[in-house]
């Protein structure tokens, strides 16, 4: 039965996040999504994010207004402050959600304070941040980017001052794995989402003429697709020329991309690589239909995570399209017949055991993986669970 709202009730989205970036692109979907998913159960949703160099608020019925920022990380908070306020003195938000930022400080826990009153829901995209915040800084290190790295140990120092303060102006943390507090504050455990709207058919194709496996992503190494190019190193090697044929595309931008460039040509598999660069609408549409496999997430140990609820994964399931992957997901299970487990190090991926998972799906499998996606893994299941835990609906069943 479809829940129902005990009272007609606002929530505040907020998210520090530019979803004009084009490496944010995944990031705003996931937004998009929560957003349509909050207004599907009965809420009108005032939604606030960057939209380049402006801050836009999208009211409830679709009408939006866009105020300059300025480009330092401590103005713009203090600018989506001031907006919030704004919002605040005309209306009385039930609910705010919103997406925390990498690090906590003074202004973010300003803006929370500004908000009592509301139940004021942190929603933690990766948790625990220590290997994801060394990553970055190895990273800006390595690049020699040293302004950015002073910026990036400032966020740290304001992080870690703030944290004393948190548990005073945060009520929920929603979080995607099964921790059950995070910053001292009790957690709301989900499952990362999708938007059924946001299907693509997937024909279903043989092996007759080769296997093709595909990865959609904004490229970090954690995504360990150089393990499937040093995968495809081997099979060349142990098959030979007569082998079947596989190839790989990779699809999107991102900082690994070079190196995963020069690691096709050092392994010598550049001829069966394809970087297509970001792909949207219909020839994304035709890449997807053009591989019998994707590329989840491969290298989550390399930022000290063993679970992840990656969106890939869910697009994956979505689309009907079997993929491999080494993490572990609350919302999949490890047993999930349609995705073949991967060792959660570094060693290149098993070609012929991949080609051997292909050839073992049943026939129906597609239609499997497109009904367990929308049973289990839509933002609707999601925040369904959210509004019953806060009160904010209830099942009429």
């Amino acid at each position: 039965m479809i829940p129902e709202a005990t009272h007609s009730f606002q929530v505040l989205c907020v998210a520090f996040v530019d979803t004009d970036d084009p490496r944010a692109l995944g990031i705003a979907r996931k937004l998009d999504g929560q957003v349509q998913a909050m207004s599907e159960l009965g809420a009108d949703v005032t939604y606030v994010r960057l939209r380049g160099r402006s801050l836009v608020v999208t009211e409830p019925n679709g009408q939006e207004a866009a105020t300059g920022v300025r480009s330092q990380p401590l103005g713009l908070r203090s600018d989506f402050r001031t907006q919030v306020r704004r919002l605040c003195m005309d209306r009385h938000f039930d609910m705010v959600w919103m997406r925390a930022p990498t690090t906590l400080d003074p202004i973010i826990l300003g803006i929370l304070r500004d908000l009592r009153g509301s139940i004021r829901v942190l929603e933690m995209p990766t948790w625990p941040m220590r290997g994801v915040i060394a990553q970055q800084i190895k990273d800006l290190f390595q690049t020699h980017r040293f302004a950015s790295l002073a910026t990036r140990l400032l966020a740290l120092i304001l992080h870690f001052v703030s944290l004393p303060f948190a548990r005073a102006v945060i009520d929920a943390v929603a979080t995607y794995d099964d921790s059950s507090s995070i910053y001292g504050v009790g957690t709301i455990c989900l499952t990362n989402g999708i938007s059924p709207s946001e299907t693509i058919p997937h024909s279903t194709r043989s092996l007759d003429e080769g296997l093709t496996l595909i990865g959609v992503a904004f490229i970090a190494s954690w995504h360990g697709y150089d393990r499937v190019i040093r995968g495809l190193a081997q099979y060349r090697e142990k098959t030979g020329p007569a082998a079947l044929p596989v190839r790989f595309l990779i699809v999107g931008e991102g900082g690994e991309k070079d190196n995963l460039r020069q690691l096709c040509e050092a392994a010598g598999v550049s001829d069966l690589v394809e970087f297509t660069g970001p792909l949207s609408g219909l020839p994304l549409t035709e890449a997807y239909s053009s591989a019998q496999v994707g590329v989840g997430v491969l290298g989550l140990h390399r930022i000290g995570l063993e679970q992840a609820a990656a969106l890939k994964h869910r697009e994956y399931c979505l689309l009907g399209l079997p993929f491999i992957w080494s993490s572990h997901d609350g919302g999949i299970p490890d047993d999930f017949p349609f995705a073949l487990h991967c060792a959660a190090d570094d060693s290149p991926i098993d070609i012929g055991e991949v080609i051997a998972f292909v050839q073992s799906l049943p026939d129906d499998y597609q239609t499997t993986m497109h009904a367990f996606a929308l049973k289990n893994l839509t933002w609707r299941t999601q925040f369904q669970t959210v509004f019953e835990r806060l009160d904010l609906i209830r099942d009429p069943g």
